[in-house]
């Protein structure tokens, strides 16, 4: 999944609707991942996760944050 038209140097978590975090994910900068940040699906121990709905939390270099929620839907 790509996110795009980020501010400069956001960083973005995956959360369950509860509030915990799954996946932590930081911009590599602008020459590098430019106003997008790349998530493939997996939690912060290299698994991918089960379906669902979870928050994806937008957080920009000036602290302002952002929440929109997903849908994910995994077929085995």
């Amino acid at each position: 999944m790509i996110v795009d038209g980020l501010p400069f140097n956001s960083s973005m978590k995956v959360m369950t609707l509860d509030g915990s975090v799954i996946r932590d994910i930081e911009s590599k900068g602008l020459s590098i991942d430019g106003d997008q940040i790349k998530w493939d699906g997996k939690n912060n121990k290299g698994e991918y996760i089960t379906s669902g709905v979870y928050l994806l939390s937008i957080i920009g270099s000036n602290g302002k944050n952002t929440f929109e929620k997903i849908t994910v839907v995994n077929s085995k």
